[in-house]
């Protein structure tokens, strides 16, 4: 009996650590994802871009590095609203030095509250840090147990050991933009927004929009430079009235009121021409190879002004 005990204690053992190992292979072919990267502190970029998938897909970095001579790192995350964004940004500068300019895209929901956290995969592997794993678990994505564990996350998000596998045979990070190469989709246009009940609507939350204030403050007095910037959008949405004039309104207001540039392509030629995109919201590789030219000469003339 006593022997089956040892035999079977050695087993655990076994089976443990050689767990163990295989779930810090993930981690490290984890830490060649994008986020990933910025915890190694190799990012250190010159100029930071922050937003929803609006920045993520629209901001295409390499070029902006080529052509202004300056570091950029795109930091958009798909579906995230503005505390997802702040948690992202503030994990970014505890990890890496601080830009000197913070390119921040916005939206017409961008200070409406949503108690969500959408897209939140990409953020496990990060939850070893506690800026992440306290938001996580402040909203119920995580529990608390998990942190005695940390590695132990893999196996309750599985798709990530896949990813993670997958990332050990690449050199290098992953691009830090995710442009699409894709045709318009009408269907997109028609069934979620001229022909159903949804509407844009203006439900600005104090909560963020004290939070919004205090991170602006917060930016000057560390001496980062912010342009908030809202990126193309397709202008067939106008054909419903809501409250999507009222919306961008109150951000010139706002963002005049707290010093900051704002560069708004909503009236931009871009946003008439359906090939510029592949849905209402997001442009495809050629509005964006365009929408870089434009923001490329935009930028350079506003900062050197």
């Amino acid at each position: 009996m006593e022997r089956f005990i040892k035999k079977g204690v050695l087993l655990s053992l076994i089976f443990f650590i050689f767990s163990f190992i295989f779930l810090k292979v993930v981690d490290f072919g984890l830490k060649k994802e994008r986020l990933g990267w910025i915890k190694e502190g190799n990012v250190n970029a010159e100029v930071l871009i922050l937003g929803s998938s609006r920045a993520y897909r629209h901001f295409n970095s390499d070029f902006l590095s080529k052509t202004l001579g300056m570091k950029f790192f795109n930091l958009g995350y798909d579906a995230s609203g503005l505390e997802t964004q702040l948690v992202l940004l503030e994990y970014y500068l505890k990890n890496n030095a601080t830009p000197k300019i913070i390119v921040w895209e916005y939206n017409y929901g961008f200070l409406n509250f949503d108690p969500n956290v959408y897209e939140y995969i990409d953020l496990i592997p990060l939850v070893d840090d506690p800026l992440v794993s306290d938001y996580l678990i402040d909203h119920e994505i995580i529990s608390e147990r998990i942190l005695y564990f940390p590695l132990s996350r893999y196996l309750v998000y599985k798709e990530l050991i896949k990813k993670g596998l997958n990332n050990l045979s690449k050199d290098e990070p992953f691009k830090d933009y995710k442009i699409q190469d894709l045709n318009w989709d009408k269907h997109n246009l028609e069934k979620l927004y001229l022909n159903s009940d949804y509407k844009i609507e203006k439900e600005i939350s104090n909560q963020y929009l004290n939070q919004y204030r205090n991170t602006i403050d917060k930016l000057k007095n560390i001496g980062v430079k912010v342009v908030m910037v809202f990126t193309p959008i397709y202008s067939g949405i106008y054909q419903k009235e809501d409250d999507k004039v009222l919306l961008l309104d109150f951000y010139d207001s706002l963002f005049f009121s707290v010093k900051v540039l704002n560069i708004n392509y909503n009236d931009s030629d871009l946003s008439r021409d359906t090939l510029n995109f592949y849905n209402v919201l997001h442009m495809n590789k050629k509005g964006v190879d365009s929408f870089m030219v434009d923001f490329e000469r935009d930028i350079k003339r506003s900062l050197d002004e």
